[in-house]
């Protein structure tokens, strides 16, 4: 393959990429009018080692963006919680070994943000919990 015939590969595959991971999934076409910019200025160029050394430079830019895309792929694949926020994710990781978190209703957090209090550790506890920790007949008698 010829030298021209490798900048223009490189270019167009550059060019797929960066439409797959930025332009299609956002509408932004910055990504893609940035490398149409950085290879017409340098489409005059003489310098036969500066070419090379360009070339090679978006070579490894296009193996990057590439295998970052297929880390990605592989890590939503075999990782379906990936890119949750962290209390999704903590309930995800409950509900996978059969535990549930306990549900706050969302009043009350409403209610108590307006106060500016904190949960009451009180109200993570049912009638049923038999742990005396917040039990106000057992701090009485103690």
């Amino acid at each position: 393959m010829s030298n021209k015939q490798l900048i223009l590969s490189t270019y167009r595959q550059l060019l797929k990429e960066v439409n797959k991971q930025f332009t299609y999934r956002n509408y932004n076409k910055i990504w893609r009018e940035e490398v149409i910019n950085t290879f017409q200025k340098n489409r005059d160029l003489s310098n036969k080692e500066e070419v090379e050394h360009l070339t090679k430079y978006a070579q490894d830019l296009l193996c990057f963006l590439r295998s970052n895309r297929r880390y990605n792929e592989l890590l939503n694949l075999h990782n379906p919680i990936h890119g949750y926020s962290e209390e999704k994710h903590i309930e995800l990781t409950a509900n996978r070994v059969g535990l549930k978190l306990p549900t706050i209703p969302l009043a009350k957090v409403l209610d108590e943000e307006t106060s500016e209090q904190g949960i009451n550790e009180k109200d993570f506890y049912t009638e049923t919990d038999q742990g005396g920790i917040f039990d106000d007949k057992v701090i009485a008698n103690s």
